[in-house]
């Protein structure tokens, strides 16, 4: 039918089902959604100039974008959201995860994690360890300038207690009910 399915251009660039790759390594397929494009890999994705790499992962349901890219940016392992196929993953989207390769935080919410594991979200923020088959759990979260601990279930009565320890010893135990 006159497509190639497989091409290596004189660039070096290499294409598979696309007869054009405009990375490194480009894989796209025949779709009806916003694009063929399927996978990118390489670093003239974001800049010529730029020494990062990146793997841009393109998802597409019949008139919206679903991008993600994972890739190395200026020394940090980053999966960011890029809505778009388009938008730059360095200067744009949002960075969901990022590993700092220079001190080994790590940060959900944030290309910048200034602690050993920083979560941060623009409204509110919760990190919550959940026991599969009782429902309990245990959260830390912030909202509006306020800080919980709270122990409990998601839905229904709370039902287990909050003790605090130190070394092996409960040294305070707070009640489900409260005394």
């Amino acid at each position: 039918s006159g497509n190639s399915d497989f091409i290596i251009k004189g660039n070096g660039n290499v294409g598979i089902g696309v007869t054009g790759p405009s990375a490194p390594l480009e894989i796209a397929a025949e779709s009806t959604n916003v694009g063929n494009t399927l996978l990118s890999i390489g670093n003239t994705i974001v800049n010529p100039n730029t020494r990062d790499s990146w793997i841009k992962m393109f998802g597409s349901q019949t008139t919206v974008d679903k991008t993600f890219a994972v890739g190395n940016m200026y020394g940090k392992f980053v999966v960011n959201y890029l809505g778009t196929r388009a938008t730059n993953p360095e200067s744009g989207g949002t960075k969901m995860f990022t590993v700092d390769g220079s001190n080994g935080n790590v940060g959900i919410g944030t290309a910048s994690p200034a602690v050993a594991l920083q979560v941060q979200k623009a409204s509110e923020s919760e990190i919550r360890a959940t026991e599969s088959t009782t429902g309990n759990h245990l959260s830390l979260y912030q909202q509006a300038g306020t800080s919980y601990l709270i122990a409990g279930k998601a839905t229904g009565t709370a039902t287990q207690n909050l003790q605090i320890y130190t070394g092996n010893s409960a040294r305070m135990t707070i009640l489900s009910g409260g005394n």
